[in-house]
């Protein structure tokens, strides 16, 4: 059940009727069914004068809008309750909490880290000296209201983590769900460069 505000669209004629848009929110608010589970619908017409005279519904068709699956969705696949399902949990412990297993493509209750953790190395293209940053994406990372962000530091002491500098080399696709994104920042301008994914969302 979609939210988006009740409105009504003349269409121009289908058959006797005008062809009239609407949708049920905020009157409705959003309901996730369940597959044994099934919903009801009463639509009628009234006029003006709030009668039914001259007024009728012919062609009826209901548009089902599926939202992107997200972290609730991930975490409940692998039946998690409780303080285990929580984003900050790490069950294994494997060094990756349950958000970050969700964003990379992860089994919370598996200690498969290694295989998830973002890679680097030091390359040298057209005469530049470059740290590579490559990390794991979601392919549907906007829909799911998910941001990757790589920023780079100087150091490990000072908390001035930035973007400057951080050049997007492209991505590549892993498989349906996921893309291998690179990153690189130069290692010409300072004698030492650190980098590190930053993932936010929902």
């Amino acid at each position: 059940i979609a939210s988006g505000g009740p409105r009504a669209l003349n269409n121009g004629s289908t058959g006797d009727y005008d062809d009239i848009e609407v949708s049920f929110a905020p009157a409705l608010s959003d309901r996730v069914l369940a597959n044994t589970e099934s919903a009801t619908f009463q639509i009628s017409i009234n006029t003006a004068s709030n009668t039914t005279a001259a007024s009728g519904i012919d062609n009826v068709a209901i548009t089902i809008v599926s939202a992107a699956d997200n972290y609730d969705t991930y975490i409940a696949g692998y039946g998690l309750t409780g303080s285990n399902a929580l984003a900050s949990a790490d069950l294994e412990p494997d060094g990756l909490d349950n958000f970050l297993e969700y964003a990379l493509g992860g089994n919370p209750t598996n200690d498969d880290a290694v295989a998830l953790l973002p890679k680097g190395g030091i390359i040298s293209d057209l005469g530049v000296n470059w740290l590579e940053y490559v990390y794991r994406r979601r392919s549907d990372y906007a829909t799911r209201g998910l941001t990757y962000t790589v920023e780079a530091n100087t150091n490990l002491v000072t908390d001035t983590w930035t973007t400057n500098g951080v050049v997007d080399a492209g991505s590549a696709t892993i498989d349906a769900d996921f893309d291998s994104v690179t990153n690189r920042v130069s290692t010409d301008t300072e004698d030492q460069q650190f980098m590190r994914l930053r993932v936010e969302g929902n």
